[in-house]
Protein backbone atom coordinates (compact mmCIF):
# COMPACT_ATOMS: atom_id res chain seq x y z
CA UNK A 1 0.00 0.00 0.00
CA UNK A 2 1.02 3.03 -0.60
CA UNK A 3 1.64 6.08 1.99
CA UNK A 4 1.27 9.72 0.97
CA UNK A 5 3.18 10.57 3.87
CA UNK A 6 6.22 10.63 2.01
CA UNK A 7 5.07 11.93 -1.41
CA UNK A 8 7.50 14.70 -2.48
CA UNK A 9 9.76 13.92 0.10
CA UNK A 10 13.76 12.68 -0.58
CA UNK A 11 15.38 9.72 1.23
CA UNK A 12 18.61 9.59 2.14
CA UNK A 13 19.16 5.83 2.32
CA UNK A 14 23.02 4.79 3.95
CA UNK A 15 24.45 1.34 3.35
CA UNK A 16 21.91 1.06 0.31
CA UNK A 17 24.73 -1.58 -1.63
CA UNK A 18 23.23 -4.37 1.10
CA UNK A 19 21.67 -5.77 3.87
CA UNK A 20 19.25 -3.58 5.86
CA UNK A 21 20.07 -0.61 3.70
CA UNK A 22 19.29 -2.05 0.38
CA UNK A 23 15.65 -3.48 2.21
CA UNK A 24 15.18 -0.18 2.89
CA UNK A 25 16.11 1.40 -0.49
CA UNK A 26 13.82 -0.98 -2.24
CA UNK A 27 10.74 -0.87 0.13
CA UNK A 28 10.66 3.28 -0.04
CA UNK A 29 10.12 2.13 -4.08
CA UNK A 30 6.55 1.07 -3.18
CA UNK A 31 6.04 4.59 -0.67
CA UNK A 32 7.19 6.81 -3.36
CA UNK A 33 9.62 8.84 -1.83
CA UNK A 34 12.91 10.05 -4.42
CA UNK A 35 15.72 8.21 -2.87
CA UNK A 36 19.57 8.70 -2.51
CA UNK A 37 21.53 5.72 -2.26
CA UNK A 38 24.94 6.36 -0.49
CA UNK A 39 27.44 3.07 -0.14
CA UNK A 40 30.87 2.94 -0.05
CA UNK A 41 30.37 0.17 -3.20
CA UNK A 42 29.78 2.23 -6.33
CA UNK A 43 29.34 -0.65 -8.70
CA UNK A 44 26.74 -2.41 -6.27
CA UNK A 45 25.16 0.88 -5.68
CA UNK A 46 24.34 1.21 -9.08
CA UNK A 47 22.58 -2.24 -9.42
CA UNK A 48 20.46 -1.62 -6.40
CA UNK A 49 19.45 2.08 -8.58
CA UNK A 50 19.01 -0.19 -11.72
CA UNK A 51 16.00 -2.25 -9.70
CA UNK A 52 14.83 0.96 -8.07
CA UNK A 53 14.15 2.59 -11.46
CA UNK A 54 12.35 -0.99 -12.73
CA UNK A 55 9.66 0.19 -10.36
CA UNK A 56 9.66 3.33 -12.56
CA UNK A 57 10.87 5.55 -9.39
CA UNK A 58 13.74 8.38 -9.16
CA UNK A 59 16.93 8.34 -7.19
CA UNK A 60 20.20 8.54 -7.31
CA UNK A 61 23.59 6.81 -6.37
CA UNK A 62 26.08 8.71 -4.58
CA UNK A 63 29.11 6.33 -3.91
CA UNK A 64 30.43 7.74 -0.51
CA UNK A 65 32.11 6.59 2.59
CA UNK A 66 30.51 8.42 5.68
CA UNK A 67 33.52 7.97 7.43
CA UNK A 68 35.10 11.20 6.10
CA UNK A 69 34.25 14.11 8.10
CA UNK A 70 32.75 16.00 5.07
CA UNK A 71 31.04 12.93 3.46
CA UNK A 72 27.58 13.50 4.93
CA UNK A 73 27.61 17.42 3.93
CA UNK A 74 28.55 15.77 0.28
CA UNK A 75 25.70 13.83 0.50
CA UNK A 76 23.47 16.41 1.52
CA UNK A 77 24.45 18.23 -0.95
CA UNK A 78 23.98 15.91 -4.07
CA UNK A 79 20.58 15.18 -2.54
CA UNK A 80 19.61 18.97 -2.94
CA UNK A 81 21.68 19.79 -6.39
CA UNK A 82 19.71 16.53 -7.60
CA UNK A 83 16.29 16.91 -6.33
CA UNK A 84 15.42 20.76 -5.44
CA UNK A 85 14.76 22.55 -2.37
CA UNK A 86 15.93 23.66 0.75
CA UNK A 87 18.93 21.94 2.28
CA UNK A 88 17.40 19.83 4.86
CA UNK A 89 13.53 20.70 4.47
CA UNK A 90 12.01 17.54 2.62
CA UNK A 91 15.35 15.17 3.27
CA UNK A 92 14.27 12.71 5.90
CA UNK A 93 17.70 11.47 7.45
Amino acid sequence: MKSDRFTNKVAIVTGASRGIGHAVATTLARNGPKRVLAARDGQKLGEVLADIREFGHEGMAHPCDLREIEAPQRLIDAAVAQFGGNRYRGVLL
